[in-house]
């Protein structure tokens, strides 16, 4: 009860949205969900109605702006926005006769760098920039944007932007005119909903920074002890990242050994050939077959490669070293493997497809068994803290594939390793990867997350439908329809 107080977020002051007038946000985000609760039967005949349970769908919602499912508020946003535009007609803002006569032909060349376009990965992402171009050329302050295929939502980015001078003046654009412009953002992902929600909702960031830490502090208290290691004195301090190694065997005389070997100066070194130091059988990798071992998938029992612990970085105090797997180590992840815990991603199966393939013949067959027990532990501990704080749990969605899973390697270039020079994102584990210490990755990530300045004005909303349907949208209300690969008036 202590942390939902301390982590509530809503405005405390009186918000008037589509004509209604209510005391707080609390109370007009419960009017709505019960709006919403009572729509969902008739929604559910749309296409692209999500799979999930009404209580998850009016969870995750936040309406009238934004609906894990079709929104059926849209028609009267577009009302009110139609309104408005001939306010700014009557102040000078905007043109009765607007007509683009001249196609944007000039090249768009826009770095991946923001900070808005690194705060959370995606599929084939648009810096919102480049966007804005073709916003401020073809539509005028006012114009409906529609983003069928919103993905993270950079059009609603864009649109919003649009109203900030700074912004607008910084792309340098002749006879652009700065003023918002209203988005419709809709995806038939739920978890691209929700990106792009958290990307098109302004924040006090000063706030959220401290409710973000005391969120992660609090679970971090009570789990610390995940992250535990023992140095040579015998006292403990805390681990900042394992490196695992793939493990194959001898084709000669079955021995065990590791893809990756540690110097005595705690250098880390890549096979090329393996030498078995049981037979002295020289070997590559090519010749020689992964170790696989017996593990328990919620009630599946799985054959998967074995993953060894070979070498820790790890802080005490200011300073960190490495130190490599003792038994302490050893007897922490026996420790940890043998805690009777069922993650919530055990019920996801992973599809059979080409980029799969690999995954499911090393024995990940579920979305968990792309984690570490350790790391899924925290994960999902910190996910259910944030249950009130959505903001938070787009933070932990930014870091969970990226650099929270077994799919993320590690780079190595003289023995020296850099997780920043990694592969993210590639649909297999590697034969070495880093296993990062959860609350210090989402830490990091939050750093990231508070630089993203957003316009604070709420302009756009969103959704979850299909493309081909958009039955909840009335004809000829849009003025211009964007997406990522197609841009047309």
């Amino acid at each position: 009860m202590e942390l939902e107080e301390e982590t509530a977020t809503e405005q405390k002051d009186p918000v008037t949205v589509l004509g209604l007038t209510f005391a707080n946000d609390d109370e007009r985000r419960e009017y709505f969900r019960a709006e919403l609760r009572r729509k969902l039967p008739e929604l559910r005949n749309i296409e692209g109605f999500p799979i999930g349970e009404d209580d998850d769908i009016i969870a995750l919602s936040d309406p009238p702006y934004y609906t894990a499912c079709p929104n059926p508020w849209l028609n009267d946003f577009i009302a009110e926005w139609e309104a408005e535009k001939k306010d700014l007609e009557a102040k000078g803002l905007r043109k009765t006769d607007f007509e683009v006569t001249e196609p944007y032909s000039a090249d768009v060349s826009e770095g991946k760098s923001n900070s808005i376009y690194m705060a959370h990965s995606y599929h084939t992402k648009v810096p919102h920039p480049a966007i804005m171009r073709y916003l401020l050329h073809y539509t005028q302050p006012g114009d409906i944007v529609l983003d069928g295929f919103c993905g993270t939502g950079m059009t609603g980015v864009a649109a919003n932007l649009c109203g900030s001078k700074s912004e607008v003046d910084g792309l340098k654009l002749s006879q652009a005119v700065a003023g918002c412009r209203h988005s419709i953002c809709s995806d038939l992902s739920p978890i691209a909903s929700f990106i792009t929600y958290n990307f098109n909702t302004y924040f006090d960031a000063e706030k959220f920074n401290q409710q973000a830490l005391h969120l992660i502090s609090k679970v971090e208290k009570e789990l610390s002890w995940l992250y535990e290691t023992e140095t040579e004195s015998g006292g403990k301090a805390k681990v900042i990242y394992t490196v695992w190694s793939e493990s194959f065997v001898c084709p000669n005389c079955g021995q065990t050994i590791a893809f990756a070997k540690v110097s005595d100066s705690n250098e880390l070194q890549l096979r090329e050939n393996f030498i078995c130091e049981n037979c002295s059988a020289i070997f590559s990798k090519r010749q020689a077959e992964k170790k696989f071992e017996t593990v328990m998938v919620s009630d599946d029992i799985v054959n998967q490669n074995s993953l060894t612990p070979v070498l820790i970085r790890y802080e005490l105090g200011q300073k960190q070293t490495f130190k490599k797997p003792t038994n302490f180590d050893d007897e922490l992840c026996s420790r940890i493997n043998s805690l009777p815990y069922s993650s919530a991603l055990d019920s996801f199966i992973l599809p059979d497809g080409v980029k799969t393939k690999e995954l499911i013949q090393n024995g990940r067959i579920k979305a968990s068994c792309i984690y570490t027990k350790r790391n899924l532990i925290a994960f999902e501990a910190l996910w259910n803290a944030a249950k009130d704080l959505p903001l938070f749990r787009f933070v932990l969605t930014s870091v969970l594939v990226k650099t929270g899973s077994l799919l993320h390697n590690i780079g190595l270039k003289n023995g020296k390793i850099n997780l920043a020079g990694a592969l993210p994102n590639a649909l297999f584990i590697p034969s070495m990867l880093a296993e990062r210490n959860v609350f210090d990755l989402v830490r990091g990530k939050l750093k990231d997350i508070l630089k993203i300045k957003l316009y604070p004005n709420r302009s756009g909303v969103n959704q979850i439908e299909s493309a081909t349907s958009l039955e909840n949208l009335k004809d000829n209300s849009i003025d211009y329809r964007s997406c990522l690969n197609f841009i047309q008036k």
